[in-house]
């Protein structure tokens, strides 16, 4: 299951309401605040099903566009890497993080039930 953030950007959000626009956060913005910018190359080899939201060629386009602007010379840039059992279970349940680990496309029909505990399968948020 490919259920990580591979792709995040980051404004200071106690400084945003709302409905704060992006001018008027970079005013409100002290020139020592930075912007965090996480992204994995790997994120365009994975396919998260037809009805999720991520679409991993937008997000290449993005970066692409970072990289083309410049933009990544006034952002705090980082690589995460792939969560460890353990830092996923500083969010989840251990019932869930094992369920991750045993469950792949091969034998998915194995595990109904939980897959649909935890929402899991091709047209969720979560896809196998």
């Amino acid at each position: 299951i490919s259920c990580e953030a591979s792709f995040l950007l980051l404004t200071p959000t106690h400084l945003l309401g709302p409905s704060t626009s992006f001018e008027e956060s970079n005013r409100k913005m002290s020139p020592k605040q930075r912007v965090s910018y996480f992204y994995n190359p790997d994120v365009g080899h994975f396919y998260y099903g037809p009805s999720h939201p991520m679409k991993p060629h937008r997000l290449k386009l993005a970066h692409h566009l970072i990289l083309s602007y410049g933009l990544y010379r006034k952002m705090e840039c980082y690589k995460p890497h792939p969560a460890t059992p353990g830092e996923m279970t500083q969010f989840h349940s251990d019932d869930y993080v094992s369920f991750l680990s045993r469950i792949t496309p091969d034998n998915l029909r194995q595990y109904h039930t939980p897959m649909q505990k935890f929402n899991a399968g091709e047209y969720t948020d979560c896809p196998v």
